[in-house]
């Protein structure tokens, strides 16, 4: 149940990360981010680094992301603090997934 558990935040921020992809239109990643989920499950220390390299991307996917919108926001003279508190807690939480998802012992 602990090894199930561990992988709870992974699984949450592939399919935030499908949910991104859907947004942008990008079907082939929406995929790939909805398949990586069963796999978090698989005693395969390879397939887990990953996903791992997978959600650090995602990690700094959603950095860009931020900086893309803060600035397009910036330059019409909007607010950008809302994006900010939304998207920066997501790109942390993304982080600590990847950091926190471990490798099956061999």
């Amino acid at each position: 149940m602990k090894k199930t558990l561990g992988k709870l935040p992974a699984a949450v921020s592939l399919v935030l990360l499908g949910a991104h992809f859907l947004r942008m239109q990008e079907p082939f990643f929406v995929a790939l981010s909805l398949c990586l989920i069963p796999l978090l499950f698989l005693q395969n220390r390879r397939v887990i680094l990953a996903i791992k390299l997978c959600l650090f991307l995602g990690s700094a996917l959603w950095v860009t992301t931020l900086w893309m919108i803060v600035m397009e926001r910036k330059a019409q003279g909007l607010a950008f603090a809302g994006v900010v508190m939304i998207l920066g807690p997501v790109a942390v939480f993304t982080l600590l997934s990847a950091i926190l998802i471990k490798p099956h012992k061999p």
